[in-house]
């Protein structure tokens, strides 16, 4: 005997139970410390707008390319933080950052027909693969995800109501385009979507009225992304970005590894031939998961793009059918499993996260980056008793925080900097490189772009050459500790 409607009746009660603490396990797992060291200037950003003072243009918070003009489509975003954080602190936005990752699961989870018992592991192994990135908590990318699995959700909805949900891209199209850079992955994957249908009625399996509805839906959608403080300037910005090979500049945006990228290769390979086998060959789910492979393969920032949609498909496609007893024995395993695992590890994961979003000393000391706390402390105070606004020369990973601690100055790097052209066409982050590496004509370079002082980390090549040879160059030491050195511009 097979599972049937009947075995799921007979055993709503469990089914209930293990869904109940299966999305209860997403929550505590995705219930992660706010790290994002660029939380500083989105903070800004969102003051800035709250406080009548227009959307962030740029270079607002620094003296090196202080004119610079990005239309980097965050603001409302930026809101939204500043808003949660003012009213909810961290520990706000790290439920937020877990819920909404939640919310990611269950449109995956309900778009599948598949049964409990394989959805569960495969979304748990998703998760695991993927967790190199969604390890980093909340960050604007995370809603980036929310809105690629809405998308997939008004896409593949059934075709009797099909046309009255695609009308909702539009709006979610233009929310999109002010809240991330990934914007453009909307209307890209509406625009395959549209090409299938298109080859759906040349072989006459799609009826040339549906076609037609869903290409105006797509013009309308594609427009509603021009609805943003930058216009189409935006789409300009999104090109420039991949002009820069940031791969060799940042971490995150380094290729994956060698097994995970086969992995990827593999998976891809193995759908592709499933489906031409079954004479199944879907242009618009190929065609994404191709675009999913090829962004995941350049960065592995791109890892849960990969890994969620593929689950998607394979939860769609998938029909696996279970002995009932077996099924019924699985779904005890499961749901006692999760309960264990809830019960002995939770607490812990969840005290964790509350210690560090509530305790500035851990959020200082414990996330993926340490900030200078004590000294920027230091600084804020030396400066006020010295009615001093700084032009601060800083290590690029305390960007963010330094433009949130310390508002009356000026900053020389932040983490929206890596992607902009500077001088000589140079990414801001090389030029940044080149002066902690206290390469040649670095000092005429700081005076040139009137630099007051340096906020560094101990032993840098600058901060050590700066100990033997200050006077040189016309420094002193004003604080050292072990993790920030603060020199003076003479």
């Amino acid at each position: 005997m097979y599972i049937n409607s009947q075995f799921f009746q007979r055993n709503q009660i469990l089914r209930s139970i293990l869904t109940l603490v299966f999305f209860i396990s997403l929550l505590v797992i995705f219930f992660l410390p706010l790290a994002d060291n660029d939380f500083g200037w989105h903070y800004r950003c969102g003051m800035q707008i709250m406080q009548s003072r227009g959307v962030c243009q740029g270079g607002e918070f620094l003296y090196f390319l202080s004119d610079y003009q990005w239309a980097n489509p965050n603001f409302l975003y930026d809101i939204f933080i500043a808003n949660v954080f003012n009213h909810f602190g961290f520990l706000g936005l790290s439920f937020l950052g877990s819920l909404i990752l939640t919310l990611v699961i269950i449109w995956i989870y309900k778009s599948s027909p598949a049964g409990i018992f394989i959805k569960i592991p495969l979304i748990y192994l998703a998760i695991f693969l993927s967790w190199p990135v969604l390890s980093l908590g909340f960050r604007s990318q995370i809603l980036s995800l929310l809105f690629g699995a809405l998308t997939f959700y008004f896409l593949g909805a059934k075709k009797e109501s099909h046309l009255k949900k695609i009308i909702w891209l539009v709006p979610l199209f233009g929310v999109w385009a002010n809240t991330h850079p990934s914007f453009f992955l909307g209307p890209l994957i509406f625009a395959l979507y549209l090409i299938g249908q298109w080859l759906g009625f040349l072989r006459k399996k799609v009826l040339l009225k549906t076609v037609a509805i869903t290409s105006i839906v797509f013009c309308l959608s594609s427009i509603a992304t021009l609805l943003n403080p930058f216009g189409y300037y935006i789409y300009e910005e999104v090109y420039r970005h991949w002009q820069m090979p940031l791969s060799t500049l940042i971490a995150e945006w380094v290729p994956p590894l060698l097994w995970p990228s086969v992995i990827i290769i593999v998976l891809t390979g193995i759908f592709i031939i499933y489906n031409v086998l079954k004479n199944k060959f879907d242009f618009f789910a190929t065609a994404v998961l191709l675009i999913a492979a090829f962004f995941s393969l350049k960065a592995r920032r791109n890892l849960p793009f990969f890994y969620f949609y593929y689950l998607y498909l394979v939860l769609k496609n998938l029909n696996f059918k279970i002995n009932e007893k077996w099924g019924r024995y699985f779904e005890y395993f499961l749901t006692g499993a999760i309960m264990i695992g809830l019960i002995f590890w939770a607490p812990r994961k969840i005290q964790r996260t509350f210690q560090f979003d509530t305790d500035f000393s851990q959020y200082c000391s414990a996330g993926y980056v340490q900030y200078p706390c004590r000294a920027t402390a230091f600084l804020k105070k030396f400066a006020a008793e010295n009615r001093r606004s700084l032009n601060i020369f800083n290590t690029y990973e305390w960007g963010g925080f330094l433009v949130w601690q310390l508002p009356e100055h000026k900053i020389f790097i932040d983490g929206r900097m890596p992607a902009w052209f500077g001088e000589a066409g140079q990414s801001p982050y090389t030029t940044w490189l080149k002066i902690i590496q206290a390469s040649i004509d670095w000092d005429k370079k700081l005076t040139a772009y009137g630099t007051d002082c340096l906020f560094i980390g101990p032993g840098t090549f600058l901060d050590l050459l700066l100990q033997e040879q200050a006077e040189r160059f016309g420094y002193r030491a004003i604080y050292r500790d072990d993790l920030a050195a603060i020199w003076l511009k003479s």
